[in-house]
């Protein structure tokens, strides 16, 4: 199974847009730092050394409510590409109804 995958820093007080991967899963790792992993349904708390595996279609985002940056590992299986997952950003809003932002991740 092919997997791609980067590393990226999530400054404080921020929330990245949801969006999706059609057509591939998605794992996101926490190296330091906390925040919330925002799924369909609901939130999952994260800290150091936890994961979180989604399914392919499922919309996620990211919340890190602290003053400090989370660092994370991140990436998808079955795809070399974000185009070629699918890769789609939500049009207004993450899935718990906040403004959305264009705060993506980066180094």
């Amino acid at each position: 199974m092919e997997a791609e995958g980067s590393r990226g820093l999530y400054e404080g007080n921020r929330t990245q847009r949801g969006f999706r991967d059609i057509h591939v899963e998605e794992f996101f790792y926490v190296i330091e730092g906390r925040g919330t992993h925002l799924v369909e349904g609901g939130e999952v708390a994260m800290g150091p050394g936890d994961i979180v595996f989604t399914s392919p279609s499922a919309w996620l985002g990211f919340r890190n409510p602290h003053d400090l940056p989370l660092r994370a590992l991140f990436g998808y299986f079955g795809a070399s590409s974000l185009e070629e997952g699918g890769y789609e950003v939500h049009k207004r809003r993450t899935m718990l109804g906040e403004p959305t932002s264009d705060n993506n991740i980066g180094d």
